[in-house]
């Protein structure tokens, strides 16, 4: 199997979880909706690394990963091809993804307090969930956009299913700011 193939695979991965947060919001548990959101996010980040030829660490934070060492390295991005819209796609990403890569294991766990556990239903209101998910999709948009700008042998066919999932959801998230 080739670096291609699995970053391949990491993209359906991202693409049920992504159906599964989409699915959460619309039977309103937000909670639910920021975990599965996470998960998505996560694998499409390893999907990046993975098609970049770097094998993804077993790691929540795999934008970190590409933040330190992509970003963080003019110099590594220039001798993986990554000059232009590629690079400035990967910023736009790493710049959107901490807000929801800082939820930690909130949306599964909640807050463990002293006298009780806060309860992931309890953290994530509509206003917090909606900026979180709204983060969300922005950094999922800029990867599938990088994915494409940067040419690399990805299943197109994944992508596209990716990025037409990725327009309901966003087109979800605006009908429900109104």
């Amino acid at each position: 199997m080739t670096n291609h193939d699995k970053a391949s695979d990491w993209l359906v991965m991202a693409h049920t979880a992504l159906s599964r947060s989409l699915r959460s919001f619309s039977e309103g548990d937000l909670a639910d909706a920021v975990r599965h959101a996470q998960e998505s996010q996560e694998r499409a980040a390893k999907a990046v690394l993975q098609a970049l030829g770097k094998e993804p660490r077993k790691t929540h934070r795999p934008m970190q990963d590409l933040r330190e060492g992509l970003l963080a390295s003019p110099g590594e991005l220039e001798r993986l091809g990554l000059t232009g819209e590629p690079a400035v796609l990967l910023l736009r990403a790493s710049a959107s993804a901490p807000l929801l890569e800082g939820q930690g294991t909130a949306p599964r766990y909640g807050w463990d307090l002293p006298d009780r556990i806060v309860r992931p239903e309890e953290i994530y209101d509509d206003a917090i969930a909606g900026r979180i998910l709204r983060a969300f999709a922005d950094t999922m948009q800029a990867l599938v956009a990088f994915l494409r700008a940067a040419g690399l042998p990805v299943r197109q066919e994944t992508l596209d299913a990716l990025d037409a999932r990725l327009g309901e959801y966003a087109a979800r998230l605006g009908a429900d700011e109104g």
